[in-house]
């Protein structure tokens, strides 16, 4: 993904991307978003679902108030979107906490658990739909690396035309940013 828009994601969505960046001995997000820039809207919504779906955990129960989900690995397999995360419910200093009420943190988390799994069953689905190139429709499309293009980029990837492919998604890019940009100043404007 190009680095513009991973930047997006990791200053809308910190905690979810703490590791970004990170030792590859450490994390797989040392290699970032390891897929195309037409996911980024997918990528996106599942963070912003996630995110909420944190704070409600942490408003709803007190132990859950250090409740965290991060993003482990987000990459293309099999044609599709998978994103990987880690959970935690107390942080590092709470060593203190017996065993009976570190349960009860999972046993309150689970559900929380469940709902973000669902978000991102939803999105590895959709991304079935969404070319990984462009984010127009595509399908999932095999002969060897399995990948979602639409029916231009797969066109464009079958003859060769590699710089083609590229242009199409730098004006994916640019779209994007210059939506955020009008977004930015809209936003500015009213306030």
């Amino acid at each position: 993904m190009d680095e513009r828009l991973e930047k997006i994601l990791v200053e809308k969505y910190p905690e979810f991307f703490i590791d970004h960046g990170g030792d590859m001995k450490d994390t797989c997000m040392a290699w970032g978003c390891s897929c195309g820039d037409g996911w980024f809207g997918l990528i996106d919504d599942a963070c912003k679902l996630i995110k909420q779906t944190v704070e409600d955990a942490r408003k709803r129960h007190q132990l859950l108030s250090h409740f965290n989900v991060k993003a482990a690995q987000i990459k293309e397999k099999w044609g599709s979107l998978t994103i990987y995360t880690d959970t935690s419910v107390c942080n590092i200093e709470s060593v203190d906490i017996d065993s009976d009420t570190v349960k009860k943190m999972w046993e309150l988390a689970t559900p929380y658990q469940d709902r973000i799994a669902g978000y991102l069953s939803m999105a590895q689905v959709y991304s079935g739909r969404v070319c990984e190139t462009c984010g127009n429709y595509g399908r999932i499309r095999g002969g060897g690396w399995f990948h979602c293009s639409c029916d231009l980029c797969h066109g464009l990837k079958e003859s060769g035309c590699r710089d083609d492919l590229k242009m199409r998604s730098q004006l994916r890019v640019e779209r994007i940013l210059n939506y955020i940009e009008e977004e930015k100043r809209d936003n500015e404007e009213m306030f």
